[in-house]
Parts: structure tokens; C-alpha cells; sequence
């Protein structure tokens, strides 16, 4: 619940422990909510199991300690620290995979003593991406990634997405359709803060019809 107001009512799915399962749906059906529930964002009822482990009930510090890294909608970056103080306040194991972030995101590397507030919106995606790849999670929950990005941008993130399902599972909520067509093996479709369909993600969007009765648009990839 947001200020009293009940979001979502009747969500109830399962994601895989490999992949990349998206969450679909209009603007405004609870998607980002939803997430923001498994996390304890927000007040929420019901069961959020974590490989066979009840973690509702957990602070918010804690469902993160056992796992489950995010990365939110708006960014959140810490403007006025650098890039590198942003990456190190995200580490909370004794080996934090930096090589691999490194790898991934090589123009941070080159920009670690840059304020974060100071990067385009597509670096302080980056940065946000970093933080949650830096530990070893079971789970990623990531909301709306490639949003207001680049088209050259959406690419990069895209391909750090890739790599990182290759280690752990990844909830995306995506509303460009192109990315999850590429990104995405199974999607949860929400309407009306419920769900209304599962399955995988070309099922989905190979059906025109479907596609354009639950998400607005034919779901076809612009030749």
C-alpha cells in the first residue's frame, strides 16, 4: 500500500532460478510497486519466498542481505560522492566482483573519481547496474533500466543485463518491448494491480493481439 492506497491486490507468480523474467504491463497497473513490495518498500501482505525462505516479514536491510539486489527506477545515485565512493557503499561482501564490473562498465573505470551527479543519465544508470552486480545476489530485481536512455546506452545496459542472468536470476520490469523480445525467457503481465497473464516472454509478444489486448501496443520489433 502507497499513503493508504492499495496498489496491487492479487500478485502472485514465481521467477525462475535462471533467466530473466519481465513484468509487463500498462503505466500505473503496480509494476514498479510490486517490486518495491518484495523488497519491504512498501507495505505489503501475503508471502515472498526466497529459495524456500518466508523473508516478508524481514526489514527491508535484511531481505538485501540475504540476496536480492535492486536497482531502482530513478537511479538514486549519491550526486555528491564519486564514482567510486558510490560503487564501494554498495559492497557487502569481503570479495565484491569489481573485475567483473569493470569489464562490464569500462567507461566507469575511467570516471571513478567523477561526481556522480556530474554523469549523463545513461553513466548513473551504469553506476546503478554496478552497485547491485558488485555482490553475489539470488536475485536482481531491476525497474525500468533502459528509461529516457540512448538508443547506444540501452544496448550497453542490455548486454551488462545478459551477462549478469548467465549468475542470477533477474525480475526486469521493461516497458521497451524490444529489450525484453531480447533479454527476456518468460513475463508476468500485470493489469489493475493483478495478474492477468504468464508465460514466456515470445509467446507473448509474438501475438499481436495479445500483446496489443493487455499492453497497449502490437509488441513488433520496427524493421
Amino acid at each position: 500500500m502507497i499513503a493508504g492506497q492499495q496498489v496491487v491486490q492479487d500478485v502472485s507468480f514465481s521467477v525462475p532460478s535462471v533467466g530473466i523474467t519481465a513484468v509487463l504491463g500498462r503505466n500505473g497497473v503496480g509494476k514498479t510497486s510490486t517490486l518495491r513490495g518484495i523488497l519491504g518498500l512498501i507495505s505489503r501482505r501475503g508471502a515472498v519466498t526466497l529459495d524456500g525462505e518466508r523473508i516478508e516479514t524481514l526489514p527491508t536491510h535484511r531481505i538485501v542481505q540475504r540476496g536480492v539486489g535492486y536497482v531502482p527506477e530513478d537511479r538514486e545515485v549519491f550526486a555528491k560522492l564519486t564514482v567510486a565512493e558510490n560503487l564501494a557503499l554498495a559492497e557487502r561482501t569481503k570479495n565484491p566482483r569489481r573485475e567483473f564490473v569493470a569489464e562490464l562498465f569500462p567507461d566507469l573505470v575511467a570516471r571513478r573519481g567523477q561526481m556522480a551527479g556530474t554523469l549523463s543519465g545513461g553513466q548513473q544508470q551504469m553506476v546503478s547496474v554496478a552497485r547491485a552486480l558488485l555482490n553475489d545476489n539470488r536475485i536482481l530485481l531491476v525497474d525500468e533500466p533502459t528509461k529516457g536512455l540512448a538508443p547506444k546506452i540501452v544496448a550497453q545496459v542490455a548486454d551488462a543485463l545478459r551477462e549478469a542472468a548467465k549468475t542470477v536470476p533477474i525480475l526486469l520490469v521493461e516497458q521497451n518491448l524490444e529489450v525484453v523480445r531480447r533479454l527476456a525467457d518468460d513475463a508476468v503481465v500485470i493489469a489493475g494491480g493483478q495478474v492477468v497473464h504468464t508465460g514466456t516472454a515470445a509467446s507473448i509478444l509474438d501475438d499481436r493481439a495479445l500483446t496489443m489486448r493487455l499492453l497497449g501496443v502490437s509488441g513488433e520489433v520496427p524493421a
